[in-house]
């Protein structure tokens, strides 16, 4: 099992490990999942054919991938955000949330969360609009869960857990990247967000334990990798 381009994204639970990898076959994009039985990667087959980019893997309850990823099209500079659900047997498309058309705009890495239903939940950014979009499945399509205020985001690089069932979203601030925006929606509301200083990171990683949240990331703008690792905690 070999990458040739592409990121890997790596997710375990107990006995199930599931490996989502990019690589070239024949001039064309694969995105492929892969689950380590304890002596070998057993492929589950390509969930995309075609030019993509900037995945994000969960795992549901039964220990089965979810991701959401960018999908690029040859020859154009188009985009599309679409999220796909292994279910035991072949992958299952669950739609795409959103779509660029070209380079004048752009969509960023989106990250992929399991809600306490089983159901996942995905966050993302559209340059255009400057601001975090937040969407669950229903069990049929993908519906926008409105984020009042909104907020702002800086370069697309932001992440998404739940807490004790509540969803809470990371993003870096609009006006500063050098800063880290936290929230909570509980009880009806979105709690006032909680701002900690942080370098500018490519990507976050909210972890949720007990009351808090841990969030990391790497910086590599300056030609060395800087982690960053910070606790919120909730009441």
């Amino acid at each position: 099992m070999t990458a040739t381009g592409g990121a890997v994204a790596l997710q375990s639970r107990r006995n199930h490990d599931a490996l989502v990898l990019s690589f070239v076959a024949d001039s064309v994009f694969n995105l492929e999942a892969f689950r380590f039985d304890g002596t070998t990667w057993q492929s589950l087959g390509i969930v995309s054919s075609s030019v993509f980019y900037s995945q994000s893997l969960t795992l549901d309850a039964a220990g089965n991938p979810v991701i959401a990823f960018l999908l690029g099209f040859g020859g154009s500079n188009a985009a599309e955000l679409r999220v796909s659900a292994y279910d035991g047997t072949a992958w299952v498309s669950l739609g795409a949330l959103d779509f660029v058309g070209s380079a004048t705009d752009s969509l960023s890495a989106p990250q992929v969360a399991i809600a306490p239903d089983g159901k996942p939940w995905v966050s993302w950014s559209k340059g255009s609009l400057r601001v975090m979009s937040l969407a669950r499945f229903d069990g049929t399509s993908f519906v926008d869960v409105p984020i009042v205020p909104p907020l702002p985001a800086f370069d697309g690089v932001g992440g998404l857990t739940f807490l004790n069932g509540d969803p809470v979203v990371a993003w870096f601030a609009e006006t500063d990247a050098a800063k880290v925006v936290v929230t909570r929606f509980r009880n009806g509301t979105w709690e006032p967000p909680t701002t900690f200083g942080s370098p500018e990171a490519l990507h976050l990683t909210l972890i949720a334990n007990g009351n808090t949240v841990i969030i990391g990331g790497a910086d590599f703008s300056f030609g060395q990798g800087v982690g960053i690792v910070t606790r919120v905690a909730f009441p």
